[in-house]
């Protein structure tokens, strides 16, 4: 039903990452001939990506969050611009999620996980279809899909392309956080750069902008397996509800289904656990949302003086960390309603029977975890849309509070 969908996006994946090295470093290949992905377990591309994530590991994000910490503790009042602190906290979040995916990407075992799990669900797929081929899907599903294949497509494209494009914009500015570092650097050791101001910005920004393109490319292609496990679990649960106007599927195909799907979310739930960012998507938008909010309102006061590309970033960033939650949260709530849905439909047509009531009795709602943490009420009940305005509580409350402890 999505699968079409996932394998285009796949494709695209692997294009991305072996485009953002000019094809000299990456892990995985495409076979045009199978129509699937290869995962590299050796080779000189496959070291070269490994170098990579090595050099984001154990130098980029240190590099970071030593930076963050000197603004933050160290550093004069006034010497750095709000809009060059602003973007390092961001440039530090990010790059600190980005290190447990490349940690796992370069090891040989880590794409060859994600193939054969991203290979597994598009095959379940065609299995459902198969088994469902001659009876009526509920129609829901199809609007589902096309929903779903728009957001997507939307999402990665600004993924794919205006995310670098900002990278690239910001990496040649003088609010870059490597401009800034190395100029912070040179007047504590009362240095003259060589290159001058310009130069120094030019030289910097290159290595800022290809690290960033590199690290959008490898970081969308790990978001990609969690949403399309979302997605193929929202879709599928829809269209086994049972509907009075179409051929039903029977009770022990539908349990077929339903079950299946219980594996979907225990291999997406593992992959997305693999990847730590990903369960701590909650926390992170919290904090960047936050800042964002924070800086916006801040700046906005100042009137005359503000800052139009810090007013520009942080309107952004607000929009992708609500893009990212309401995708995150909204659809694996409706999973969860919709299994629901189809527990209160299959007693309600099946109920008399003593062997099929404790069989669905017996099941609980399906729900990819996301989350770092799971409690007792997830785990009987799924993912809540609670979830998701418990993120905007959270964001507005945080904001009074700095707004009110702020000079």
């Amino acid at each position: 039903m999505f699968h079409d969908d996932a394998l285009k996006h796949l494709r695209r994946g692997v294009h991305v990452i072996q485009r953002s090295c000019f094809g000299l470093a990456y892990c995985f290949e495409w076979d045009a001939k199978t129509n699937r992905a290869i995962p590299l377990r050796n080779g000189s591309k496959y070291r070269s990506f490994q170098i990579l994530c090595y050099l984001f590991v154990f130098f980029v994000a240190p590099a970071f969050l030593a930076r963050s910490y000197h603004l933050a503790v160290m550093s004069p009042p006034g010497q750095e611009s709000p809009a060059s602190i602003g973007v390092t906290y961001a440039a530090a979040i990010i790059i600190t999620g980005f290190v447990p995916m490349a940690w796992n990407l370069k090891r040989a075992s880590g794409p060859r996980k994600y193939v054969s799990v991203y290979q597994a669900t598009m095959e379940m797929e065609k299995h459902f279809e198969a088994l469902c081929r001659n009876y009526d899907l509920n129609p829901a599903a199809l609007t589902a899909v096309q929903t779903c294949s728009k957001m997507l497509s939307s999402y990665f494209y600004q993924f794919d392309y205006m995310a670098p494009l900002s990278f690239a914009i910001i990496s040649f500015t003088p609010i870059s956080p490597v401009y800034t570092t190395i100029h912070s650097i040179s007047k504590a050791l009362n240095l003259k750069l060589i290159t001058g101001k310009i130069g120094t910005i030019l030289i910097s920004g290159v290595p800022a902008s290809l690290g960033g393109i590199f690290l959008m490319a490898t970081m969308g292609a790990c978001i990609l397996i969690s949403g399309y496990g979302v997605v193929c679990l929202y879709v599928w649960t829809l269209a086994i509800i049972p509907t009075s106007n179409r051929v039903e599927l029977p009770f022990e195909t539908a349990l077929h289904v339903y079950t299946c799907l219980r594996h979907v979310t225990i291999l997406h739930s593992e992959m997305a656990h693999d990847f730590v960012a990903v369960c701590l998507h909650h926390g992170t938008m919290v904090v960047l949302s936050t800042g964002a909010l924070f800086n916006m309102i801040t700046e906005l006061a100042k009137g005359a003086e503000m800052s139009a590309i810090l007013i520009f970033a942080c309107v952004a960033l607000i929009l992708v960390c609500l893009w990212i939650e309401i995708f995150a949260i909204y659809f694996t709530a409706m999973s969860s309603t919709a299994s629901k849905e189809f527990f209160r439909q299959m007693r309600l047509i099946h109920g008399e029977n003593k062997y099929k009531r404790k069989a669905l009795r017996c099941l609980l709602p399906n729900y990819v975890n996301l989350e770092a943490v799971s409690s007792a009420d997830t785990f009987l009940n799924g993912v809540q849309m609670e979830y998701f305005s418990n993120y905007l509580i959270r964001v507005t409350d945080n904001t009074i509070d700095l707004l009110l402890a702020y000079k």
